[in-house]
């Protein structure tokens, strides 16, 4: 595990001979040859894995190229209003093996693609690229470990034809999406029910239909979980089947039980069960890693091999790394085994009553996991143990229930129908209740991010804290959780930090002093896909431990920068500041000043747009939002020799209508930052622009190629950072 950790950090693949160099200290340390030899043999594996999945990406420099693919669906398709998004196998070569497609319209010439169903595409590739901003999600790394080589637009699509079904093998992946969409629409593809999505998720894995408020709900009380199958899926599938076995057996012929106790059948039909329902899943990874899991644990009992619990845990992690390495990339990797580590930790060695243990496995089980909680997702439920623990057990009556009932509905629809509507019935009743939690306010979610090394000395200190009672470490346990809310180092009075964040083609920044923040603009936001506000934003500002905004101020009303202003409103409860020229404060010794557009209100579209300028002691940062020619030439006359300034926020993003000579002498800047979408096809920033700023000895940085820009502004001038210069091997390289 450490060799693959190890290797998933270097920012490039070196060459296999590196690896060579740990072995030399192992033939000088014969204790440490194994641990030194298999993290070796993990970083050997990590690289032949990525180059793999690196070699089969669509090259940056034939991004958007249209090409006419046919392939198959490899898995549900998810609709989200007028965007329909799925998985594509092409059929030819020279192609990424799987490609994530997205069609933008309405799906209206044909029904959504089922899985396994063979198609005819028209599509705009593009190479996998996504923003990169603290905090935020990693959608490059995400791409990597699900094998996707490449993304594209749909601009036509129909079935394939004879021909073309004809080139397509019914390899058994294809038969295995084909099966599980069969299962499915047979199931439940008639039912107008509310809680049919919710079953679709928890049948077939089929996640697509849950609404907003729905992944709302199961976030804010802890249990989204429930909707992915894994581990507790399994588990109790598999105790309900194993019992069930047992009730069976009890009027099986003795001749069958005496060639073969009765707990070992019921052990292998339990298996069965469990290996079946993984298939309805899709044997997608978080579920195969709980079906190993499961099946180790039961290969064990049935040999009456004396294995300890750690050495099952351990061995199923190195069978789960060798099959996908880059499952150690993924949370719940961590969150499953953390929680089989927890409980082993809080049961092993202890006896306990049966409902106070219960409550206190609970208990361990959420604080444990609090580290990897606030480190993978910026804040945890304060609700969630408790409905953890009401809805564990009522799942482990439902899914076994759910599941005999669809089985009866294809087998038995006499009895299955009436079966399946009565489940309905309760998983509904089951949202209700799970409603009524997430109305508790006071324990609601907590919106805190740590770092990794806090996680590290927290997750320390939790497992020091549920130790056995009377232990003297437990003291110290607590110290080293308090690691995860230290607070960041403040800034000095009189200093600021800016940060442009990588929303693509738009514009969203923060500015910060010692007491205060703000944000001007907030990025772009679609209906069903990209928030900038909710997914950049306010996961940089948890990141930032920013409790809370002092201003939100949009430059105008294009939907590049204001879209992402409904999640900030929302989230913090203010309302944007009007954008009034004259207007002025002061916070930590920094100034801050409105230049543009005067009251008037003779100002319209992007020369209408808020001017602002931050100073400092030694230091001054201009952002002119989107003005073109006539607004920059109305500061000029205006303010003159006052829009000097150390670092410009590129006017208009850097488009051939700004920027002009006169303006660019008057600021004379020795940054410049353009905040563009990578290879968008507005083309920003313009050649002549760059030019024109390269000629005047500006320095130039671009959020399409550096990701978030920090810049801290002090006497020294500004410090800039980089966030895409912290590059790991899945990301794209700066100059692509």
């Amino acid at each position: 595990m450490a060799g693959l950790l190890v290797c998933y950090q270097l920012p490039e693949l070196p060459p296999l001979s590196w690896y060579l160099l740990p072995l030399l200290p192992a033939l000088l340390l014969p204790r440490w040859r194994l641990p030194i030899a298999t993290a070796v043999l993990g970083m050997a594996i990590a690289q032949l894995d990525a180059h793999d999945r690196l070699a089969d990406r669509w090259p940056p420099q034939r991004h958007g190229e249209l090409h006419q693919l046919h392939g198959w669906v490899a898995a549900f398709p998810e609709q989200q209003g007028r965007v329909t998004r799925f998985v594509f196998h092409p059929g030819q070569r020279g192609f990424p093996q799987r490609i994530r497609v997205a069609h933008y319209g309405r799906a209206a010439a044909m029904s959504l693609p089922a899985p396994g169903s063979c198609l005819s595409v028209q599509l705009a590739l593009r190479s996998p690229g996504g923003s990169q901003n603290p905090g935020g999600f990693d959608y490059e790394r995400w791409l990597f470990s699900e094998g996707l080589g490449a993304t594209g637009s749909v601009r036509e699509w129909r079935p394939c034809d004879a021909d073309e079904r004809a080139q397509h093998a019914a390899s058994a992946l294809r038969r295995l999406a084909d099966w599980r969409g069969q299962v499915r629409e047979r199931l439940l593809g008639a039912s107008a029910h509310p809680a049919r999505a919710f079953a679709a998720a928890l049948l077939v894995g089929d996640r697509s239909g849950l609404s907003d408020q729905q992944w709302l709900l199961f976030r804010k009380t802890g249990t989204a979980h429930l909707v992915a199958i894994s581990g507790l899926h399994l588990g109790l599938l598999a105790t309900a089947s194993y019992f069930g076995v047992l009730l069976l057996l009890r009027v099986a012929p003795g001749a069958l039980l005496r060639r073969w106790p009765a707990p070992q059948l019921a052990m292998a039909g339990s298996a069965l069960v469990a290996i079946l329902y993984a298939g309805l899943a899709g044997f997608a990874l978080p579920t195969l890693r709980a079906l190993l899991m499961l099946l180790a644990v039961q290969a064990s009992l049935l040999w009456r091999r004396q294995l300890r619990p750690s050495q099952i845990l351990l061995g199923v992690a190195v069978l789960i790394l060798l099959f996908d390495p880059v499952a150690v990339l993924a949370p719940g990797f961590w969150l499953s085994f953390g929680a089989v580590a927890v409980i082993l930790w809080v049961v092993v060695g202890r006896r306990q009553r049966p409902l106070p243990g219960l409550l206190k496995l609970q208990l361990a089980v959420s604080v444990g996991l609090l580290p990897l909680s606030l480190l993978l997702f910026q804040g945890a439920s304060l609700v969630g143990p408790l409905a953890n623990l009401l809805a564990i057990p009522a799942m482990a009556v439902l899914l076994p229930a759910l599941l005999l009932a669809s089985l009866l509905q294809g087998l038995l629809p006499v009895l299955g129908a009436p079966l399946l509507q009565l489940m309905l019935d309760a998983l509904q009743i089951f949202e209700l209740g799970l409603a009524q939690l997430a109305d508790w306010r006071a324990l609601g979610w907590l919106p805190v991010s740590i770092s990794l090394p806090q996680a590290i000395a927290a997750a320390f200190g939790t497992a020091l804290l549920i130790l056995p009672r009377g232990l003297p470490l437990r003291a110290l346990g607590l110290i080293a959780a308090l690691a995860a809310i230290v607070p960041p180092p403040e800034l000095p009075m009189g200093v600021a930090q800016l940060t442009v964040l990588d929303v693509g083609q738009g514009s969203a920044a923060v500015i910060r002093t010692r007491n205060h923040a703000m944000v001007f603009d907030a990025g772009p936001a679609y209906p069903q896909g990209f928030d900038a506000g909710r997914d950049v934003v306010l996961p940089y500002l948890r990141q930032q431990r920013l409790a809370r905004l002092d201003r939100l101020m949009l430059s105008h009303e294009d939907r590049d920068h204001r879209g992402g202003a409904a999640a900030l409103t929302a989230e913090f409860g203010l309302r944007r500041t009007p954008c009034v020229a004259g207007e002025q404060w002061r916070w930590d010794q920094v100034q801050f000043a409105v230049l543009h557009p005067p009251a008037d209100a003779s100002w319209q579209g992007n020369n209408a747009s808020c001017v602002l300028r931050v100073s400092g002691a030694g230091w001054t940062v201009l952002l002119p939002g989107d003005i073109e020619r006539r607004g920059e030439q109305a500061l000029l006359q205006r303010h003159g020799d006052e829009l000097r300034a150390d670092l410009l926020l590129a006017p208009h993003h850097g488009s051939a209508t700004s920027s002009s000579a006169a303006f660019l002498a008057a600021v004379a800047p020795d940054w410049v930052i353009y905040s563009a979408g990578w290879r968008h096809r507005f083309g920003h920033p313009h050649a002549d622009v760059v030019e024109r700023y390269r000629r005047a000895g500006v320095r130039q940085l671009n959020t399409a190629s550096s990701g978030a820009i920090e810049v801290r502004l002090g006497a020294q001038g500004p410090q800039i950072s980089e966030f895409r210069q912290r590059r790991r091997i899945w990301h794209r390289r700066a100059g692509d």
